[in-house]
């Protein structure tokens, strides 16, 4: 194996591996603070979101269970968005009945 197929095998490795991180993290994410994150983010931390660490170990969210299933985070304002999501969501329910 030759330099240039090492390195089209890696590319391709990478590739996948931060495609596949991307919906285990924005799961891990959703379960663990109640709102959603934004891979990309705009501004100073473009590529440097919360979500970058969390990216990179996604095989361990997978199988530890501190990851797999983690406890509600306390920050003041994802409580006030988790909140707004299931009153909505009841509301929501409420009219399609």
């Amino acid at each position: 194996m030759d330099s240039t197929e090492f390195l089209l095998y890696w590319l391709v490795f990478c590739t996948v591996y931060f495609l596949i991180s991307i919906p285990v993290v924005k799961n891990y994410y959703w379960k663990k603070h109640g709102v959603p994150i934004k891979i990309i983010n705009g501004g100073w931390n473009a590529f440097f979101s919360g979500a970058t660490f969390l990216m990179s170990i996604w095989p361990l969210i997978l199988v530890l269970p501190r990851y797999k299933d983690p406890e509600p985070c306390r920050h003041v304002e994802h409580v006030r968005a988790r909140a707004e999501y299931a009153r909505l969501s009841e509301a929501y329910a409420r009219e399609r009945r």
